[in-house]
């Protein structure tokens, strides 16, 4: 039996109306593809005017439809890769948000299906799902940024450069590429898996399994293996005053190459005379 879609409680149902929307646009899409007047077809858009005209008097069903077509037209189109576009248009999250999240979506969208553009004018409510996305992504506006303009290698290389040129670091290259990781969002981690493997393999060879009793290990001999937030939990739970300033100004030497291109030691030579 077909499904009813009529204006009950139980119309929000979301698989019924998921089942309806995918239904519909597979409907549409057919009248679209056999409409040979150029004008029609870029009316009908992606559809939302042939929605209009069958549901007009269920603004819920409306409502839902609309949101399916609105998150079909961003994942669908690789043009809308949010966060690559948004960097690319906007120099500075401050000018995106001056500019206005809904007032972006609509704009998006008019190249698309007019019609649907709006609706969404009049309900804006409907873009509340699509708006959370674009948050995140002003949320992590500065992280994009940094990964975008400093490579993993590169900041294994500055890591390296800053112990060599800091005495006050008592860290690891591997510990301070884990607290990149947590703190800057840059993954540097995978650049030395390698070695790291290759390290384990000499100790473990070296080892007698039967005691690791002692260090959490089971009967079998295995090696209790950390997450990387566990990692980092006891590496740097109670760091020193000394210690802090270090990772402190890791970070700043990180900073200051993706500015200048230039390898801490020059930068901490130039802090030191400011002493």
């Amino acid at each position: 039996a077909a499904i009813k879609y009529a204006e009950t409680s139980d119309m929000l149902d979301y698989s019924n109306f998921e089942v309806l929307y995918y239904e519909k646009e597979l409907e549409y899409q057919v009248i679209i593809q056999k409409t040979q007047d150029p004008e029609q077809r870029r009316y009908l858009g992606h559809g939302f005017p042939l929605a209009l005209a069958e549901f007009k008097g269920s603004k819920v069903t409306l409502d839902v439809i609309a949101e399916f077509m609105l998150n079909d037209i961003y994942e669908e189109s690789s043009e809308y890769n949010l966060e690559a576009t948004l960097h690319k248009e906007f120099n500075t999250k401050e000018a995106f948000l001056n500019f206005g999240i809904r007032k972006y979506i609509i704009n998006s969208v008019m190249a698309f299906d007019e019609c649907l553009a709006g609706y969404l004018q009049a309900n804006p409510e409907i873009m509340s799902g699509l708006e959370k996305r674009f948050l995140f992504i002003v949320e992590n506006w500065y992280t994009y940024e940094q990964k975008n303009t400093i490579t993993p290698e590169e900041t294994l290389e500055v890591i390296e450069a800053f112990i060599e040129a800091n005495q006050d670091c008592t860290y690891s290259v591997s510990e301070l590429a884990y607290y990149v990781k947590k703190e800057m969002n840059i993954d540097c981690v995978k650049v030395f898996d390698a070695q790291l493997a290759e390290i384990n393999d000499d100790i473990l060879g070296d080892c007698d399994f039967d005691d690791f009793d002692d260090f959490g290990g089971d009967d079998s001999g295995s090696i209790p293996i950390l997450t990387d937030d566990e990692y980092y939990g006891e590496v740097f739970k109670k760091p020193s005053l000394k210690q802090q300033k270090a990772l402190l100004e890791l970070k700043i030497a990180i900073l200051d190459y993706m500015k200048t291109k230039e390898y801490p030691d020059a930068y901490v030579k130039k802090t030191k005379r400011k002493k």
